[in-house]
């Protein structure tokens, strides 16, 4: 079991150097597990986005502690903390808030609809087991 949280981070302007407050999360924290989704083409955009060139995640300086202090928390009930997201670039915003929105669009006009809190999940309208919840094995 894993905790996951997507970071959304403070959006910057371009440049090739650390911005005061701004720290590398493994520099932190090496322990952190990061899955850099948006360096490689297995996000929802389907390719690396302009700006991801190394695996790394940025966030700022005050945010990295605070997860440094999550992990040694969880790690005494052997969870990992698992990171898919930092600082974003501004040039790349657009692209995200333009794909999120075509894939409601298109959800729904399938018969799904999101939850309001978390925009990348859905259920079926017509779900057959609505508030039933199941206990079998996946193999």
């Amino acid at each position: 079991m894993c905790y996951s949280l997507p970071l959304f981070a403070i959006v910057l302007g371009l440049s090739s150097v650390l911005p005061n407050s701004f720290v590398y999360l493994s520099e932190v924290d090496t322990t952190i597990i990061q899955n850099f989704m948006y360096y490689g083409d297995r996000n929802f955009i389907g390719h690396r986005l302009s700006g991801y060139k190394a695996p790394k995640v940025i966030l700022t300086k005050e945010a990295a502690l605070r997860l440094k202090d999550i992990q040694a928390d969880i790690k005494k009930d052997n969870f990992p903390l698992v990171i898919y997201d930092g600082y974003r670039r501004s040039n790349v915003l657009g692209k995200f808030n333009f794909n999120r929105g075509c894939l409601s669009t298109k959800m729904m006009a399938f018969d799904f609809y999101p939850f309001d809190s978390e925009w990348w999940h859905f259920t079926l309208t017509d779900e057959p087991f609505e508030n039933t919840f199941f206990d079998f094995d996946i193999e």
